[in-house]
């Protein structure tokens, strides 16, 4: 193999190694992203019970 394919070859291995780590990122963001939406429903959830009970005891509480 001369010197000019040694030096694409060894270009070729920096940029799939580039590629695959992008890649490994990429999914641990959208990892991330995924939890952040989960914990925001959760939370949407609790607040709307939330407000849903409130609204129940002020029923009760003015007999409406």
């Amino acid at each position: 193999m001369n010197n000019e394919a040694a030096k694409l070859k060894k270009e070729v291995h920096k940029k799939i190694f580039a590629t695959k780590e992008a890649k490994r990122r990429a999914k641990k963001a959208l990892g991330n992203l995924q939890d952040l939406v989960l914990m925001q429903k959760a939370s949407e959830k609790k607040n709307s019970n939330h407000i849903q009970e409130n609204d129940i005891a002020l029923l009760f509480l003015f007999g409406n």
